[in-house]
This record gives C-alpha cells, sequence and structure tokens, in this order.
C-alpha cells in the first residue's frame, strides 16, 4: 500500500501558499548542464577515456586527482564481484531504510515532495540515495548534493532549497575555502567552465577525512581501503578463469619434419573448425598429415620443470587463503 504523506494531502492552493517550487523551476536554477531544457542529449559515452593504470588493477597513490576516476574504473572491472557486491549491498542497505522527514509541519510540507519524488532533477529519492552511496564508498573526495535555490548561483541561498541533486565528485575540486568550498567543472577540473560553489549550495560527505590542512578534506574511502585485497581477488578470478580454460600446458614444443607454413596453416583450420562446432573448453584433437612416409612428422613435448611457478600456482587454491574476500567487505563497511 502507498505511504500517503504530508505533501500528498496538501492542495495545489495550499502548496501554492506555502511557497512550494515546482521541478521546472529547480532545473532553470541549477548550475549543472544536465538540467538544461534544450535538445541536446548530451556527448556519447567513448572509452577511450579508460584509464591504462585502473585496467591493470592498478591505482595512482594516494592522492592524486585522476585516482578517484581510477578508484570508479577499478570498481567496475570484470572480474571484482566481491568489491562489486560489497558496495550494492551498501546501496540497497540505505535504499530499503525507512526515511522520515521531520520539522516544522509547514516546511516538512515543502520540501518533502521535493525529496520524495523531484530528487536529482527529476530522477527521485532512490536515485539519488544510490548514486550519494556508491560515492560515499568509492570516491576519495566523497559524495555531493546541489541544493538548488533562489540568489545569486555564485553566492548563498536566499531561501529554503527548491531541488536537490547529485553532483558528480569527478566534476569536483576541492578549494579549501570555508565559504567557497568547490569548483563545480562542466567538463572536467581544468577543462570548460568552472562554477564557484557556496558552501550553502553544496553538501559534501567524506569518509575518513584526511586531518591534514594541505589535502582540503580528501577522504580515503572504502575502496581505497580495499584495493590490496581486491587486487588479490582480481589476480584469483584470472587464475581460475585461466585454470578452467582449454590453455595449454607450459612447456616446449619441439616440431620434427613440419614445415612453419603448414603448421600454421593447420592451426588456423582447427581454430575455425573449434568456432563452428562450439568447443570453447575442450578440444578435439587436431590432424596434421606428413607428406613423405620415410620421414614421419613428429613433435616432442617437453613439460615445464616442478619447481617453476605455474606448478606452484598449481598448488594454490582459494580456500587455502579465504581471508581476502572477508577482508574486503569488512573494510567496505559491510
Amino acid at each position: 500500500m502507498p505511504t500517503t504523506t504530508l505533501g500528498d494531502m496538501l492542495t495545489e492552493e495550499q502548496k501554492k501558499a506555502l511557497g512550494v517550487k515546482s521541478l521546472e523551476e529547480a532545473l532553470e536554477q541549477s548550475f549543472q548542464a544536465r538540467a538544461g531544457k534544450g535538445d541536446d542529449l548530451g556527448a556519447p559515452v567513448f572509452l577511450w577515456f579508460r584509464s591504462s593504470a585502473a585496467e591493470e588493477g592498478g591505482v595512482s597513490e594516494w592522492w592524486s586527482p585522476k585516482r578517484d576516476r581510477e578508484l570508479r574504473e577499478f570498481l567496475k572491472r570484470d572480474g571484482n564481484d566481491i568489491l562489486q557486491g560489497a558496495v550494492a549491498s551498501m546501496v540497497k542497505k540505505f535504499k530499503a531504510m525507512n526515511w522520515i522527514l521531520e520539522g516544522p509541519e509547514a516546511t516538512v510540507a515543502r520540501m518533502q515532495p521535493i525529496l520524495a519524488d523531484e530528487a536529482d532533477l527529476g530522477e527521485g529519492w532512490s536515485t539519488l540515495l544510490s548514486k550519494t552511496v556508491e560515492d560515499y564508498f568509492s570516491q576519495d573526495r566523497g559524495a555531493f548534493w546541489e541544493l538548488i535555490g533562489e540568489g545569486d548561483p555564485a553566492g548563498p541561498l536566499t531561501a529554503l532549497p527548491v531541488g536537490i541533486a547529485h553532483l558528480d565528485p569527478a566534476h569536483i575540486q576541492l578549494t579549501g575555502n570555508p565559504n567557497y568550498p568547490v569548483l563545480f567543472w562542466e567538463m572536467k577540473p581544468g577543462r570548460g567552465k568552472a562554477h564557484k560553489v557556496h558552501a550553502s549550495r553544496v553538501v559534501k560527505m567524506t569518509d575518513m577525512p584526511s586531518p591534514a590542512q594541505e589535502m582540503r578534506g580528501v577522504g580515503f574511502c572504502a575502496v581505497s581501503r580495499t584495493l590490496s585485497s581486491s587486487r588479490i581477488m582480481l589476480k584469483l578470478a584470472r587464475y581460475k578463469d585461466q585454470k578452467l580454460s582449454d590453455l595449454p600446458p607450459v612447456g616446449l614444443l619441439i616440431l620434427n619434419n613440419i614445415l612453419p607454413q603448414r603448421w600454421d596453416e593447420a592451426q588456423r583450420t582447427f581454430s575455425a573448425e573449434r568456432r563452428r562446432l562450439g568447443e570453447d573448453l575442450w578440444a578435439s584433437v587436431m590432424t596434421l598429415i606428413g607428406l613423405d612416409p620415410a620421414q614421419p612428422a613428429t613433435a616432442q613435448f617437453i613439460s615445464c620443470p616442478t619447481t617453476s611457478t605455474s606448478y606452484r600456482r598449481q598448488k594454490f587454491t582459494s580456500t587455502s587463503w579465504p581471508w581476502p574476500s572477508a577482508w574486503t567487505c569488512a573494510n567496505s563497511g559491510r
């Protein structure tokens, strides 16, 4: 059964008398480009901006501005499912909570629809909360809200907010100034147009903000705290994937009386036949016909020594070392 709120019980005339603003007014007063009413749907998202460090499981040292972008990419990497699950469980936990707005009756009636239905430029409270919690756990800068309201956009609010919207931390530059704590860049820090945001127009939520004054409030988020154990889990995932695949063992293959060109052709034919038959993991036998019966084609395989790294990996099992997943969940806040 849907919950009836105080805002639902008010008539449009009562809302107007209380000064309730519409979503359209919030869109007009927001300084974010995504609040525009034009036909521009935004530029398409390309993959060229991906960080090579994050692709390799590495992230820049704490702290540099590109670290948050790499943390975000690291969190979404294939094989990082334990860390992803830990963050997702926190997002779902917060979204499942019952949120109550308390205060004077008139103020609650005015702010309730702004928070519940019109938050994040019309996306709603659930979407705003999901973005906020993910940023809080995965971004050293933290999570940010824009409080939209009357007055000079570069100055303080002159009345209660008429809207609230998520701010992408990747577009935030911390200043350390108590009156103007952040700069918001339309593109990314250092490029495009920067908006000087007054303290009354922004909400900053940071996990473990640094006590060092020169860090300007940069924090140390949950994903940062789990980088080492998460890298281990990524390597375990890659190890298991390769272990289950149809890769040949490590060693040296010596071919006799076989021309390199004929060997390459036989391999191409064999690969094409495997794709045709759908043999992804288990392969049939590759056939190679010799031309001279007096000199039969032979192949000799020399396996790697048992003291090699590959052999030691075969003796390793994830069940014999279970702490990384538990450590990841613990440091992520679960």
